[in-house]
């Protein structure tokens, strides 16, 4: 049986604006267990979309991943990228 779920507005926790929303779970789900994994934040469709562009694809620490969304929430992973800082690591 397939779910749907219904679109909801609320603000990103990213970028602060009005938009449809949902969950981004911090440890990604297909490398931590899905039951106890309940540490989300809510995304616009963009910033979602981007936060999943920018992680790597391998599996990483939960400590990567928590500081890793931290970055990207605070808006200073953008500005380590721009300066080259994180290029090397995440290619």
């Amino acid at each position: 049986m397939v779910k749907f779920r219904l679109m909801q507005k609320g603000i990103c926790e990213r970028c602060g604006e009005y938009r449809y929303i949902n969950k981004h779970h911090i440890y990604p789900q297909e490398f931590f267990s899905r039951k106890n994994n309940k540490t989300t934040i809510t995304l616009c469709l963009l910033c979602h979309a981007e936060i999943h562009e920018l992680l790597p694809k391998e599996k990483q620490s939960k400590e990567f991943y928590k500081d890793f969304t931290e970055k990207f929430i605070s808006g200073l992973l953008g500005v380590l990228l721009l300066m080259g800082i994180l290029t090397l690591f995440l290619i």
